[in-house]
């Protein structure tokens, strides 16, 4: 502990891993946010379930909108049992008590509805998120449409502008020859 206090881990219920023995423990009498190191407004101030480092949900990056029910875990505490990414991911929040990112959460879950995949659904990922969801969010019916998406790049509706078509709805523009060619030219 940090005001001189002496606890043996076992007595005061500290799990020793990695962030405690690089950043040191504290007591709950000496708690402070590690974003601002002040104490106050404890009724926003969140504890890490792995490591009792806390921080005001103001001043996490990115701020959270409120208290999260159940465990919490601080950006040293929080990665993906499955990739190990520290990060939850772009346009994503942490999956399974802080044990899996977005991306790897959507294989088993759309991204976007959080329902299930089905036999024969129509799957398709985000080049820009990483995650996967139902095809048919975006109107994608076919393996002709899930193709052209990923020729052209598909953007999921959370990752391209509000006013912008997924790939597959989008016109084929005409081939138009290059100058100083003639279309009879061998």
């Amino acid at each position: 502990a940090q005001c001189g206090q002496c606890y043996h881990p076992f007595c005061a219920n500290v799990k020793v891993n990695r962030v405690v023995l690089e950043k040191g423990w504290r007591c709950l009498d000496c708690t402070v946010c590690e974003g601002c190191g002040e104490r106050n407004d404890e009724a926003r101030l969140v504890l890490c379930e792995d490591c009792d480092i806390s921080c005001h949900i103001y001043c996490m990056t990115p701020p959270l909108p409120q208290v999260p029910q159940g465990i919490w875990k601080c950006k040293w505490c929080a990665f993906c049992h499955y990739c190990g990414s520290k990060e939850a991911g772009s346009k994503s929040s942490w999956k399974q008590n802080y044990s899996m990112c977005g991306k790897c959460h959507s294989v088993t879950q759309c991204a976007m509805c959080a329902g299930s995949y089905g036999e024969g659904d129509l799957m398709v990922q985000c080049d820009g998120c990483c995650r996967w969801m139902h095809g048919s969010h975006d109107l994608i019916h076919t393996e002709d449409d899930a193709e052209r998406c990923a020729e052209k790049g598909y953007m999921c509706q959370d990752c391209r502008p509000a006013d912008t078509q997924p790939a597959h709805l989008v016109p084929s523009s005409p081939t138009l020859p290059i100058a100083g060619s003639s279309p009879n030219s061998s």
